[in-house]
């Protein structure tokens, strides 16, 4: 975190590391505790910038989305939005939606034809794909500014207890 984001000096990060977490088989408490110690390290060294999480579905959990509910690892990172007052956007969700009310996942990723034309695996999407995330991005975005509670001051929220079950970060604190 530190050598790729806050080096950086972000304003506005946007986060999407869930589908990490669901790959690498974490539980919901070491989900919690891995995205925890990401959103600490930010608002630690930089209090004022914004942080958007953004949730996504493979071809494994897209048959979750579709009933609009989070994979085990994205609903910890939600509930750590939840508590430090950051954003998510289920971006899985519209993806879903996107493939229509017939479809059905198939048992062979390789004759899914319909999936193919948003995903070039089984997760990173092709530009028909992108165009469906920068569109709920966009509208977010578009909501956040015109119709927030924004109204150009900076406000930091106080940085809570830490959240997870542990109560520690993976840094040892």
């Amino acid at each position: 975190v530190a050598k790729d984001v806050v080096s950086k000096a972000p304003d506005l990060l946007f986060i999407e590391y869930s589908i990490n977490d669901y790959y690498d088989s974490a539980s919901y408490d070491r989900a919690q505790m891995q995205f925890e110690t990401i959103v600490r390290a930010v608002k630690t060294a930089y209090p004022n910038c914004d942080i958007v999480t953004v949730l996504v579905s493979d071809y494994g959990t897209i048959n979750s989305a579709r009933q609009n509910k989070l994979h085990l690892q994205a609903q910890a990172h939600d509930d750590i939005c939840k508590a430090y007052n950051i954003p998510s956007i289920y971006v899985g969700g519209a993806l879903a939606e996107a493939l229509g009310e017939d479809w059905v996942k198939q048992s062979n990723y390789g004759n899914d034809n319909v999936w193919k034309q948003y995903v070039k695996d089984i997760v990173h999407p092709l530009d028909a794909g992108y165009e469906i995330y920068f569109n709920v991005i966009k509208e977010f975005l578009n909501n956040e500014l015109n119709y927030g509670e924004y109204d150009g001051t900076i406000k930091t929220n106080p940085m809570p207890e830490i959240q997870n079950k542990n109560k520690c970060l993976l840094d040892g604190n």
